[in-house]
């Protein structure tokens, strides 16, 4: 059964350019798959994978009688070294552990081993999964909604934010800059991913309509937030993550 955070991240826009360049680098190649048997499906429906590839042979995650998928052969991992390829390619949403597998436990140091799961952000996984179990798709196109047209600062640089941009379109949202407590020292203009960073004081010169708290800790941050600068205005503080109100009274006690 293919998890949540698969079936939602091979339909990003970030997920498909990188698929592009890997098969690109790998297009006359041969090349070894590792892949978890409803994965390789689910890819080759929608990638055409098989096809755009010279696959040799095919390795599942977990052991199968099968002995060929789609006319490719279904190979164990002790029988790597009776072949003749170039490169491997780890489908597999897991990529590291496989990673790790073919590097440390069967020696392939000579040839490049590529993944489609990789995570250039810390914890990516397990934070985008966090943001799925809060059912983020549905929440963002509502939060889009509700911030068309308004003036809008970013609270938080940090790894939410860093998913959002990557994974969710954050086109149409009137984005002033970005806030953050680590940019208080910082004098010169700076820039995370074409916004403007700012101190959090600095969110007071710009007059937002919203400020959206992008970080994992809402009502204490949003407490900062309103106490320290908008008190006495009209700017609404709100989350980028919706949370109901048990986790939020969970929050309370654990602050």
């Amino acid at each position: 059964m293919l998890s949540r955070y698969f079936k939602f991240k091979v339909k990003t826009k970030y997920f498909v350019e990188n698929l592009k360049k890997v098969l690109e680098e790998l297009k006359d190649k041969k090349i070894l798959v590792c892949a978890e048997k409803n994965g390789l499906k689910e890819l080759d429906k929608r990638f055409k994978l098989l096809s755009a590839l010279n696959i040799q042979a095919i390795i599942y995650q977990k052991p199968t009688k099968e002995t060929s998928y789609n006319g490719i052969k279904i190979i164990n991992y002790n029988q790597i070294s009776d072949l003749n390829y170039d490169a491997i390619l780890v489908t597999n949403e897991d990529s590291v552990s496989i990673y790790n597998k073919l590097f440390y436990d069967y020696r392939i140091e000579d040839k490049p081993i590529k993944t489609l799961f990789f995570e250039t952000i810390k914890d990516g996984k397990q934070n985008l999964e966090y943001l799925l179990n809060n059912n983020m798709e549905k929440y963002f196109e509502k939060l889009k909604k509700k911030l068309k047209n308004k003036r809008v600062v970013i609270y938080g640089s940090g790894v939410f934010f860093e998913l959002i941009h990557y994974y969710f379109d954050m086109s149409g949202i009137n984005i002033l800059g970005v806030a953050d407590k680590k940019y208080k020292n910082v004098n010169e203009d700076k820039e995370i991913f074409g916004y403007k960073t700012m101190k959090p004081e600095q969110m007071l010169d710009i007059n937002p309509d919203y400020v959206v708290v992008a970080t994992k800790r809402y009502v204490s941050v949003a407490e900062f937030l309103y106490f320290g600068f908008f008190e006495d205005t009209k700017v609404k503080i709100i989350p980028i993550v919706k949370k109901n109100i048990f986790k939020l009274l969970y929050e309370l006690s654990e602050s």
